[in-house]
This record gives structure tokens, C-alpha cells and sequence, in this order.
């Protein structure tokens, strides 16, 4: 018996199917989550070729329903068809209430979208330029300020709104230790990266 994925969304559909079965044997297929409890989704028939293929909208099946905290509580559950000649057929599952909400896609550097940065005293202030970017695209300015055991460490450090043209010029204030610093411009869809230095006085 096979379903089409791992993992059972309760507002979502599942397709079961099987083979192997007696010719036109009765099915019930159900979700076994353990001894005592074991939602059914239905009921059918195999084919003449002892097969089956059935579509459960679980959102629909009461007893899916009331089972439901049950069902995504266990860490692993059976789907399950249980003919009346004697044919049983398996297949574990973990459930879900939804599928996980996709991520935005991250920002990708491009040729055309670029940021400058430069040098400024701790504490002072400092304009960046910008440019490649989506008419009124917002930007976000972010300084990747160390890394610890493999895990990067970045501060925010203001945003803009591009202009018409894609292009953009921020005034921001810069309270960061003397170092080199990188300086990412985050927009919705585009990434540009320029060093910035922070000097402990001026030069």
C-alpha cells in the first residue's frame, strides 16, 4: 500500500492505494495511531485485479476530527486496509495539522544591484548608496559583526525604500566597535554586500 507522502496533513487530502488484495474484496481503511484507536476513513471494494485507489479529504471524516490531537500527538501512526478475506496492508505516517508555510526565497546577490559603504568613526554617521534594485523595493541594512562556533552574528543597522530608478542613498548612524565590518542590503528580492570600516577616531 502506498500513499504519496510521509507526513498526513489533517487539513489536506490523502490518497491511499494498494494491491495484492482478493478480487472485489472489501476494504476498510483506517489510521491506526494505537491499540484502541484507529479513525476509519472508509469503506470500498478491490477491483477485479484486487487493487484500490481511494481520495480522503480528512478535513470531511468525523472521526478524523475527533481524534484529531490524537492523531498529531503520536510520533508515528499506520495507515492501514483491512480486507474481509483476510488481506491487511500497512504503511507508517507521520500527521501534521498543515503543511509548514513556505519561506520567502532569500535575497540573491545579482551583478546588477550594488551597495557601497566606506569609512566612518565610531559613533558617526555615514551614507550609503545603492543601486540595481526594484522601484520601491525596501531595503534592509544588516552588518555581519562576527562568528561564533559556525553560527554568524549580524546587527541591524537601519533601512530605505528605493527610489524610482532602483536606486538609493541612506544616512545611517554607526554604533559599532572599530573593525571591518560587511554591510548587506537586504531587499525583497535582491542582496548587494560593500565593506564598511570603522575607524576609533578619525585620520
Amino acid at each position: 500500500m502506498v500513499s504519496p507522502s510521509p507526513t498526513i496533513f489533517l487539513d489536506g487530502k490523502l490518497v491511499v492505494a494498494g494491491a495484492g488484495f482478493q478480487p472485489f474484496e472489501p476494504i476498510m481503511v483506517a489510521i491506526r495511531i494505537d491499540a484502541s484507536s484507529q479513525p476509519v476513513l472508509g469503506f470500498l471494494d478491490a477491483t477485479g485485479g484486487g487493487t484500490f485507489m481511494m481520495e480522503y479529504t480528512l478535513s470531511d471524516i468525523s472521526s478524523i476530527a475527533s481524534n484529531a490531537s490524537k492523531l498529531t500527538d503520536a510520533s508515528v501512526v499506520a495507515v492501514t486496509a483491512e480486507g474481509t478475506d483476510g488481506s491487511i496492508a500497512a504503511v507508517p505516517a507521520m500527521v501534521a495539522a498543515s503543511p509548514p508555510v513556505p519561506r520567502a526565497p532569500r535575497p540573491v546577490t545579482s551583478p546588477a544591484t550594488s551597495v557601497v559603504a566606506g569609512t566612518v568613526v565610531m559613533g558617526g554617521n555615514i551614507t550609503l548608496l545603492g543601486a540595481g534594485y526594484a522601484p520601491g523595493e525596501k531595503i534592509s541594512f544588516i552588518a555581519v559583526v562576527g562568528t561564533t562556533d559556525g553560527v554568524t552574528t549580524r546587527s541591524p543597522i537601519g533601512n530605505v525604500v528605493a527610489e524610482g530608478t532602483g536606486a538609493f542613498s541612506k544616512e545611517i548612524a554607526v554604533d559599532l566597535e572599530p573593525g571591518v565590518y560587511t554591510v548587506e542590503a537586504f531587499g525583497r528580492v535582491n542582496l548587494a554586500t560593500a565593506p564598511l570600516v570603522v575607524l576609533a577616531e578619525a585620520k
